[in-house]
């Protein structure tokens, strides 16, 4: 079983680097195994929420947790891209069902941690890859 720790809010700032660095909406901050012992800020923090999963492995789970990658090979340093973000796949939260969007929606965290008994194919389905964002300061970009 995985428990994912999941942000549910955007996190904008001026600057496009941090942007791209920073966990999004969807974007699964940790994973841990069944029974983890989730910290007091992790269990009320608004802006992220706990997901336990039973059909879902820590391995399969790791998906949510790889950096999105370049879509062309870099071949010098300074050609590798300087906005990839710090996750390649996000969970679509709008997809999940209207009785689960009251809970994504309550920041208070009254209810810390939900136990969803999804697959991980059905988990997949609501997964999208991050767009990538175009650098600003590139000639063209």
């Amino acid at each position: 079983m995985a428990e994912l720790l999941v942000r549910t809010h955007f996190k904008m700032t001026a600057n496009p680097f941090i942007n791209a660095k920073a966990h999004q909406r969807g974007d699964v901050v940790m994973a841990a195994p069944d029974g983890h012992d989730w910290r007091p800020g992790e269990l009320t923090h608004p802006e992220w929420r706990i997901m336990k999963f039973p059909q879902v492995s820590m391995t399969e789970a790791e998906v949510w947790l790889s950096p999105e990658l370049p879509t062309a090979p870099v071949v010098a340093p300074e050609s590798a891209p300087r906005f990839l973000q710090a996750r390649g796949f996000r969970i679509e939260l709008d997809l999940f069902p209207e009785e689960l969007q009251e809970w994504l929606r309550d920041d208070s965290r009254a209810v810390p941690s939900i136990t969803l008994d999804w697959s991980a194919e059905k988990l997949r389905n609501m997964t999208g890859r991050v767009a990538p964002i175009k650098d600003p300061y590139a000639i063209g970009g």
